[in-house]
Parts: structure tokens; C-alpha cells; sequence
């Protein structure tokens, strides 16, 4: 057996993958067995034991564990439960309230990206997450909240957690059984369709997953069918990898493998202490920054000149006017005043509101500003010398507040080409974003002031936007 090697040329792309904003981590298991917990397979054997302790048949159930039919053992133990005694179950096997998150659970809150889903019952993972300083706290999402689901899945999407097997608080949604699996791909067949729309529009790195997880497998098997095998881009850590199998998951799966060698440790289990250390290592690349240049695909680039061609249109067929503003600054000790062009104000500050009657040229100046940033866009976008300054580029981006429904992000999005995102454009870019006729914004977002909550949300979301 050939033993398969880490390349440089891997490492360095998986930290390229990792300082996306829109890459999601997929944890397994495999991670909360450091704090205790037990793998699927011991689950399933404390399942019969638990089984045997209330007066039931757990031989059923290790018979068909011993068989590698895990579902089915899960089936057999859970048949023979209440619904109540499957969830004291659940909890007792993930040691609600007493299990304590590890080294594997803080690296992985610190590798980059805020976007996460997981296999696990526990709350481990989202304990991590918690107490980082420099972020907010992500949205929880189970498999059982409908609602959520469709946002969660939207390419503009961050700062989320999907439970898509359950939450231990919730038996209700723990998948774990045959008939919990058919349920999952059935009745609840919306949460497959999220994780697979997840799988197929967005960077995925694995880690404590030992790619043996029925629906996993059953997704990337529909993936793999429907996309020829290539989709995606999809990474993966695990252990003790040899080449045969790295180029099966590469070529057929469209997953590029890392992995790392185990050691034997105390009472003959495995040691995976190096996935610390590689995972260490994967954090040692540059760091994200507002200045990281632009990484756009020829295609992508089209799009983005077709979205300055069309803010350029904006444009006035008249010259812009002189129109002038009134400019106060205060000291200490008097009061200046002076009049100055608003295309030089506009040029000066990061943030402007601009205020004036009906009809004396604010929106025709605002769009001249706009049309002006918009065509040294596409000028950069159609020079191939040039395209590395796109990173350096600020984004021109022009809203009409009387068509606002409440999401100043959807409203840019929507003016964006398929394909390009604001989050991807914003991420990496300073950006200016025109927001016209305030005036004439809908009354009800004004009174309830969702306007002002939704503003000071995009503010925070997309700090490099002025």
C-alpha cells in the first residue's frame, strides 16, 4: 500500500479555500470523540446496553451491529423505547451538560470560516463557537426548523450552524435510525435538499468525518451522477490515507484528500493527536484581509463588466451641475461654514447624507458619482494587464429606496449578475453604495423602523462598505 503524501501545493490551496467568506466546514463525529463522546459504532453498542438495563433485547441489536448494518442496530434498539426513554438515551451518550469542548473544537471555531454544518447530536462544537470574542454568535439551525432553511442556503449566507442529524435538546430530530434516514430523504426531504445545495454551490471543507455517513454518501452519490464528478470544491482530512484511495475520492468524487498519519495509544485505540498539528499548520497561511486580491474566474469578470456597463448607463445624458452644499465644521472655540461642489464632498468622505428639496439634483449628481466609479471598473475588467487591481477596485453599488422590502443586502444583490456575490465583492473589496430617494422609501419600514435595524445590520455584516 502506497502511503499518500500531503503536497505543499495542497496545503497552500486548502488555506486559499479557507479564507473564503463563503466556505462552509463539515464536522463529524470524529471531533467530539476528544471530549469522550463515543464514535457511531459504540454508540450503537451502549444503545443495546442501555437496552438490556430497562428489560429489553439487546442482542438484537449487536447482532446486526456485528452484521455492519448500523442503521438497522439503531432500529432494533429504538423500537423497543419510548420516545422519552430514547432521548434520556441520546443525552446520556452525549454527556448533555457535563461534556466539555476541546483543542479540536477551538482550532476548528478559529479556522476561518463562520459557516458550519455537523453531524453531532451535542453542543460542543457550538460551545466553541461561543466563545470566540472577535465574532457574533452563529444561528442554530436543525434539521426541524422549515423557516430557516431556505436562508441558510442562500449564497449571501454566514455565521450559521445546521444540525441537519438533530440537536440532543430535540429527540425529535435525531437521525439515527433506518426509518429516521427514509424520513430525512421523505417527509423531511427539504433538509437533504439544503445539505445538497450546500455540497454543490459552496467550498466544503471535511474534518472528523469519516466520509461513511449514509446520507452523505447518498448525496455525493446524486452529486457525482448529475455533475459527472465534477462540481464543487470539496476537501477532506482523514487519517491514514493511501494513494489508491485518495485518487478514488479525488476522481470520482471531486474531494481532494489531506491527511495524517495515527499512532497507537493507550488501550489500543488510535491516536489522531497529528490532526491537531495539521490542522495547526492549515492556520498558519496569510490572513484574510480587505486588501486579499479579487479571486474571479474569467466568466465571473464578464459578469462584473456587465454590472459596471450597466450602473455607467445611469448616467445622466446632461453634464452634471455645479451643485453646491453647505459645509459647517465646529472647534472648540468658533463656527466654520463654506460651500463645496457635492462630487467633492462626495470624494472627500466616507459617509455622506445628503439632504436638499425635491427636484434640486441630488439623485442627478449621485448618479454622475456612480456612473463615474462604475466605468473605471469596467475599464480594469476589460484590460487583461490590469485585472490584478480589481482587489484594490472600490465596488460601485446604486440603490433605489422606493423600491425597499425591507433587505438593503437583497436589494444590491438583486442588482448584481448571476454568479458574482455582494458577499464575495464586499469581502474583499471596499465598496460604495449609493442609496437614493429615502423620501420615498415605503412608510412602513420608516415607522417601525426596520430601515434603521436593517441598515445598522448591513453596516456590520459588511464593514468595508462606505
Amino acid at each position: 500500500m502506497e502511503i499518500f503524501k500531503n503536497s505543499p501545493r495542497l496545503i497552500e490551496k486548502i488555506r486559499s479555500v479557507l479564507i473564503k467568506p463563503d466556505t462552509v466546514i463539515l464536522v463529524g463525529s470524529g471531533i467530539s470523540v476528544w471530549s469522550g463522546l463515543p464514535t457511531w459504532p459504540k454508540l450503537i453498542s451502549d444503545l443495546a446496553d442501555h437496552v438490556d438495563e430497562l428489560g429489553y433485547s439487546g442482542q438484537t441489536v449487536r447482532d446486526a451491529l456485528a452484521q455492519g448494518d448500523l442503521t438497522l442496530a439503531a432500529s432494533y434498539g429504538a423500537f423497543q423505547l419510548t420516545p422519552l426513554q430514547f432521548g434520556q438515551f441520546i443525552r446520556n451518550a452525549c454527556h448533555a451538560g457535563h461534556a466539555k469542548h476541546n483543542a479540536l473544537h477551538e482550532i476548528i471555531a478559529r479556522l476561518g470560516p463562520d459557516c458550519f454544518v455537523t453531524t453531532n447530536y451535542d453542543k460542543l462544537l457550538e460551545d466553541a463557537l461561543f466563545e470566540r470574542k472577535d465574532r457574533d454568535r452563529p444561528r442554530i439551525i436543525i434539521n426541524n426548523q422549515v423557516i430557516e432553511l431556505p436562508e441558510i442556503i442562500r449564497s449571501a449566507s454566514r455565521n450559521f450552524v445546521f444540525k441537519y442529524h438533530g440537536d440532543v435538546d430535540s429527540a425529535e430530530t435525531i437521525v439515527l435510525t433506518r426509518e429516521q434516514y427514509a424520513a430525512f430523504h421523505g417527509i423531511y426531504k427539504h433538509v437533504s435538499k439544503a445539505l445538497e445545495s450546500l455540497l454543490a454551490t459552496r467550498p466544503i471543507f471535511m474534518v472528523g468525518f469519516g466520509l461513511r455517513d449514509p446520507d452523505f454518501i447518498a448525496i455525493k452519490d446524486n452529486l457525482s451522477a448529475a455533475f459527472k464528478g465534477s462540481f464543487g470544491e470539496h476537501y477532506a482530512v482523514v487519517p491514514d490515507l493511501d494513494s489508491t484511495a485518495a485518487d478514488y475520492w479525488r476522481k470520482v468524487h471531486s474531494v481532494e484528500m489531506l491527511t495524517y498519519p495515527t499512532k497507537n495509544g493507550p488501550n489500543g485505540k488510535l491516536d489522531h493527536s497529528n490532526l491537531l498539528g495539521l490542522l495547526e499548520e492549515l492556520t498558519l497561511g496569510k490572513k484574510f484581509s480587505a486588501a486579499t486580491p479579487i479571486e474571479l474566474s474569467e466568466e465571473k469578470i464578464l459578469r462584473i463588466s456587465r454590472f459596471a456597463t450597466k450602473l455607467e448607463s445611469l448616467r445622466p445624458v446632461e453634464a452634471p451641475l455645479p451643485l453646491m452644499v453647505k459645509e459647517v465644521s465646529r472647534t472648540q472655540n468658533q463656527t466654520i461654514s463654506r460651500r463645496i461642489a457635492v462630487n467633492e464632498k462626495l470624494q472627500q468622505e466616507a459617509n455622506v447624507i445628503l439632504l436638499g428639496s425635491p427636484g434640486a439634483g441630488k439623485s442627478f449628481i449621485l448618479k454622475h458619482f456612480v456612473a463615474d466609479r462604475a466605468k473605471a471598473l469596467l475599464q480594469v475588467c476589460l484590460e487583461e494587464e490590469r485585472k490584478a487591481e480589481l482587489g484594490q477596485l472600490c465596488i460601485p453599488f446604486f440603490a433605489n429606496l422606493a423600491l425597499y422590502q425591507g433587505r438593503i443586502e437583497g436589494m444590491l444583490q438583486n442588482e448584481l449578475p448571476t454568479g458574482p456575490t455582494i458577499t464575495d465583492l464586499l469581502a474583499r473589496n471596499q465598496a460604495i453604495v449609493v442609496l437614493d430617494a429615502a423620501n420615498e422609501m415605503p412608510e412602513q419600514y420608516i415607522e417601525d423602523n426596520t430601515f434603521v435595524r436593517d441598515l445598522a445590520k448591513f453596516c456590520k455584516v459588511f464593514p468595508n462598505f462606505c
